[in-house]
């Protein structure tokens, strides 16, 4: 499960629960796992991004085979919160100014209070967040969703 922490009680959810990728849309659950099994997916978020919008996504992700990575505007780890209190923290694999946009095939924007609002004034991450709209054919992995989006062909 990823990433591992210590305390996974702040995330909703009990160690060792099955997630099925939901889905919204036309495409099932069956399609969408076999879809992402082999697929590098980034996540770019950074400190107040809420603990259940990345985790869940994250896992359920990586139990159909696909591997995360994430991504900040600062190094090391980030802060998660659940609501206003805070909650895990989260190990950064790079900063967002070293990812590549095109080792990836998919993205995660997860949500929270304070994280759209860090996002959005950093260069960087606009711009890489960018790329996954303005790149080649690939899926794309929305917040609070495994839903598979298909870029222009």
């Amino acid at each position: 499960m990823w990433p591992l922490t210590p305390d996974r009680t702040s995330t909703g959810y009990a160690p060792g629960e099955v997630l099925a990728p939901p889905c919204a849309g036309p495409i099932g659950g069956a399609e969408i796992a076999h879809e992402l099994r082999g697929k590098r997916i980034a996540v770019l978020a950074t400190d107040g991004v809420e603990a259940t919008e990345l985790q869940k996504p994250c896992d359920a992700a990586e139990q159909v085979g696909a591997s995360v990575e994430l991504f900040s505007i600062r190094p090391c780890a980030i802060q998660g919160v659940d609501g206003m209190d805070k909650a895990n923290t989260f190990p950064v694999t790079s900063t967002v100014e070293m990812a590549s946009p095109d080792a990836f095939d998919g993205l995660v924007l997860p949500g929270g209070v304070a994280d759209p609002d860090k996002l959005r004034v950093n260069k960087a991450a606009v711009a890489f967040a960018k790329s996954f709209f303005e790149g080649p054919h690939r899926p794309r992995i929305g917040r609070e969703s495994l839903q598979t989006r298909r870029g222009p062909s």
